[in-house]
């Protein structure tokens, strides 16, 4: 998932549209396609505890490093934020192509975010639990967005979906229900914040020196290792909540029929040719 990418099947998609396209509809257009985008549109996944879920959203002036000890999830919601709770998750459309541009779900630049490095520590023990550490470095996040890239890793490790749903979620023409990890353990590391639209590369000299004094991020880790792990130690148990109900409801709901999968990878492959004989052809 390093570089720049849309992340659109990692967070709620409207939230992060531009408002023209948003208003160029009227009610009743919105009413009127509501029943059609609440089945093909499903945008949280089907997991644990419902929506009142942390905002990892990074500023978009920050080099933001969010760190996840693996395990959680949500159930799923469409664009709109409605529960798919109560319907049949067979008959839910979970992926997608888009053949034609939908103006109703149309992507930005906004939608794009850029991963700089992410890293997987070995399994370790605290208060005799064990747990695994990842760390996620961008230059900004969106809604669930890490949380999502966990799910998914989580989804994919467990055998529930294949290993290159990443690659085709990161397709722009793609929709895809992705599931949702929980928020319990997600942590805030550092941040790093840079002055855009001036000319050069310009930082402020004292926020510089605090983000590179030696004292001051052996302090920082001392504060996470002393304060933060033992905070978080308490949702390391797998056979208590959040993580027991979220892996059986995991397995449970993370499926995606395997002619949807079959439909997306061929359109994919299409778009990917075309798009590498673009790139190839002499200007």
């Amino acid at each position: 998932m390093q570089g720049e990418h849309p992340f659109h099947n990692y967070t709620i998609r409207s939230k992060y549209r531009k408002k023209k396209f948003a208003t160029q509809f009227s009610r009743n257009d919105r009413r009127a396609g509501s029943s059609e985008s609440d089945k093909s549109d499903g945008e949280e996944t089907l997991c644990a505890d419902d929506v009142a879920e942390t905002d990892v959203e990074g500023n978009n002036h920050s080099l933001s490093q969010p760190n996840i000890s693996e395990k959680h999830c949500s159930e799923s919601r469409d664009e709109h934020g409605n529960s798919s709770r109560g319907r049949d998750p067979l008959l839910t459309v979970r992926a997608r192509w888009l053949h034609e541009p939908d103006e109703k779900d149309r992507l930005s630049g906004s939608h794009f975010r850029k991963i700089l490095r992410c890293s997987c520590a070995k399994l370790e023990q605290f208060f005799g639990m064990n747990y695994v550490e990842i760390s996620i470095f961008g230059e900004s996040f969106m809604l669930h967005q890490i949380r999502k890239m966990v799910g998914t890793a989580v989804a994919v490790k467990r055998k529930l979906l294949p290993r290159d749903i990443i690659k085709l979620s990161l397709a722009k023409f793609s929709r895809i229900v992705l599931p949702l990890a929980p928020s319990e353990v997600l942590v805030l590391r550092g941040n790093n914040f840079v002055m855009r639209n001036q000319p050069g590369n310009l930082t402020r000299p004292e926020m510089l020196a605090l983000l590179e004094s030696e004292e001051i991020l052996k302090i920082v880790d001392e504060f996470y290792n002393s304060a933060m792990l033992p905070r978080v130690s308490k949702f390391l148990d797998p056979s208590k909540s959040p993580w027991k109900e979220w892996v059986e409801k995991l397995d449970a709901n993370t499926s995606i029929r395997e002619e949807e999968l079959e439909d997306v990878r061929k359109a994919w492959k299409v778009w990917d040719e075309k798009f590498q004989s673009r790139n190839s052809a002499p200007s």
